[in-house]
Parts: structure tokens; sequence; C-alpha cells
């Protein structure tokens, strides 16, 4: 294992929901959480769910380009712990009914190349725009 492999490890977790791989927290429920404010801080829901057990790991999704929040988030805990934070479903934060689940896993599925249109062959030159393609032939005869 590397320097980088706790962090790796992370994210894989974060991206793929978790799995039986060693080293991993097979014992963590990841929670879902939703409808969060764009206001909302790591500090004030990392508050909110320590009051019912021990935060492993928190991550507010963010937009990748813009960077805002989305306004959902992903919480693991404890298994124990995660069922009794079940209990903050439609509870108010921020003015707003946040929504807690236990949060699915994520397919692993790669992007289908030949079926997804973001990897389309694009065309240039005259064919691209629908006009006739001359013939490539240097010289014209003049007869």
């Amino acid at each position: 294992m590397g320097l980088f492999s706790g962090f790796f490890e992370s994210l894989r977790r974060l991206f793929l929901g978790g799995g039986s791989m060693e080293g991993s927290s097979g014992d963590a429920h990841r929670l879902y959480v939703g409808n969060l404010s764009y206001r909302a801080k790591e500090e004030e829901l990392r508050t909110l769910f320590s009051k019912y057990g021990r935060i492993k790991s928190l991550h507010l999704i963010r937009d990748r380009i813009t960077r805002r929040l989305k306004g959902y988030a992903f919480i693991e805990m404890s298994p124990e712990d995660s069922h009794r934070a079940l209990a903050l479903n439609g509870t108010d934060f921020l003015d707003r009914k946040i929504v807690v689940s236990i949060a699915k896993a994520k397919k692993s599925t790669p992007p289908q190349r030949q079926n997804n249109p973001r990897f389309k062959r694009r065309r240039s030159g005259p064919r691209a725009y629908g006009q006739e393609q001359k013939e490539n032939s240097p010289i014209e005869r003049l007869e």
C-alpha cells in the first residue's frame, strides 16, 4: 500500500457506496440526507447528527462546475447510530424539513461508449453540413 491508499479508499467508498475490500468500514451504514438548505454548513450538519452517534464521514455534495451545494449529503455512521439518526427524518433544519434515509449503493457500471451520445464521433468538413463532397483531384480536366 502506498502513501495515498487511505485517500483512494475513501474516494472509492464515496463513489461506489462501500464494499467488502479490506480496510473498508464494512460495519458502517451510509445515510442519505436530502432537502438541505443551500446555506447548510458541514459543522451544523455534523452537530445535528452527532447527537445520535459518532460520524465516520460526512460529504456535502457540490456541483462540479459552480461548486454550489446541491442540497443533499451522505453521512457514514455505525449501523446502530444510523438507525437512531433515522429519527431525524422530517425534522426542521435551517427552515426546511430534511429527508433522512439509508443510502442506496451507487451503480458501478462504466458508460457504454457505443450507445452514449457524449462519445459520438463528430464529423467535420463538408459532410458535417450536408454538402456534397467533391472528388479529390488536384487538377481539373480541361476539355
